[in-house]
């Protein structure tokens, strides 16, 4: 067993996908780590766009993917009119900012979409789930049974490759 292992529990360090031979050399683990659950965007399952869970929180994520508050996978011509402004301002009155690791543009939108217009969210999404008795609950927490999950099988065909080719070096 790995030190990864012990880190991740028995069985659960990361393998790595689609060819990729990056390796942490302290602790073994591979550069990629996939989600297995999620509402859509990156697990190797994710609950169906028809399930009650993902209709009853449809209006926030139609917001969340209106502002971009996503870092991956959200595209921000819906906020350019409050970035581009910033970005300007940044580019004239300070030349030579350049934070590390990703420059200014990213900076602005970790404190503009990810900050700012992401926070306030958290009550919209709140109240999706105000007055929910506990059978209703639960009816939303079936939307996650792996049955009633949707695969994104060319993703669970590279992660099995990825874990097989490992195993067996």
């Amino acid at each position: 067993m790995t030190q990864a292992d012990e880190v991740l529990g028995r069985g659960q360090a990361a393998r790595p996908v689609g060819g990729s031979d990056r390796w942490d050399a302290r602790i073994g683990v591979a550069d990629r780590v996939w989600t297995y659950k999620d509402i859509g965007l990156q697990g190797l399952v994710y609950a169906d766009p028809a399930s009650p869970y993902i209709q009853r929180i449809a209006p926030v994520l139609t917001k969340k993917a209106r502002l971009a508050v996503d870092a991956w996978g959200s595209v921000d011509t819906g906020v350019r009119h409050l970035l581009d402004p910033i970005e300007r301002t940044f580019d004239e009155e300070f030349p030579d900012f350049d934070p590390m690791p990703f420059g200014s543009k990213q900076w602005i939108a970790v404190l503009v979409r990810h900050i700012m217009l992401a926070e306030p969210m958290v009550w919209g999404f709140c109240r999706c789930f105000t007055g929910l008795g506990v059978e209703e609950a639960r009816s939303l927490a079936d939307s996650f049974r792996f049955d009633r999950c949707l695969a994104r099988e060319r993703l669970v065909d590279e992660v099995r490759v990825g874990y097989r080719r490992d195993a067996a070096a």
